[in-house]
């Protein structure tokens, strides 16, 4: 169970950024997709997502360090959640978005020092955890960098949501928002050798 549904995200978004009426039109296209479903996607806090997270541990791993507001200290005007609910209130789909602000600095050091995931490495990391970026564009990934993620879907809405229009949501919204310089999503390997990276960067 869960709360019950809202008016939905598009009653509380203000675009600043880019073509907002090309991308007011995509938002509107994306949420009636959702709506076809039962679904109704809301804004929702970081501390929201990290206790669907918790209670959706069977279907869904831990949060990425960087979304967990326990390990970091977020501004609420550098980050956004939105939380997708049936017609009982139950939440089904997440996604989450996050600014960095990286100057003088990069992916690559930020990822390899450990800062991208926690406020606090040293107190936070795990015993031996560590990151290596192999990635050769990382480096030059720096400003200000929209960060997309927490996608999950619940197993019985898997097949019958948009989950690339859904990630374009995070996407476009981020850019208007922010206007970031670069956008940055983590995708485990069994999805990247799927050949699905390219669609989520499209």
């Amino acid at each position: 169970m869960g709360d019950a549904p809202c008016a939905g995200f598009l009653t509380e978004i203000q675009l600043e950024h880019g073509p907002v009426d090309l991308i007011g039109r995509f938002l509107r296209y994306a949420d009636a997709l959702n709506r076809a479903q039962g679904v109704v996607l809301s804004f929702a806090t970081l501390e929201q997502l990290q206790d669907v997270n918790e209670r959706s541990a069977e279907s869904w791993k831990p949060l990425f360090p960087a979304f967990n507001p326990k390990l970091n200290s977020i501004p609420p005007d550098q980050a956004f959640c939105l939380l997708g609910r049936n017609a009982d209130g139950e939440v089904v789909s997440a996604q989450a978005a996050r600014l960095f602000t990286w100057e003088g600095t990069n992916l690559r050091q930020e990822a390899e020092s450990l800062r991208w995931f926690y406020d606090d490495p040293e107190a936070s990391k795990r015993p031996g955890e560590s990151c290596v970026v192999t990635a050769p564009s990382a480096p030059g990934i720096t400003g200000r960098v929209a960060f997309l993620g927490a996608v999950w879907y619940r197993p019985d809405y898997r097949k019958r949501l948009p989950t690339v229009i859904d990630l374009r949501i995070g996407h476009y919204y981020a850019l208007s928002k922010w206007r970031p310089d670069y956008f940055s999503l983590v995708m485990v390997e069994s999805l990247a050798t799927r050949g699905l990276a390219p669609r989520f960067g499209r």
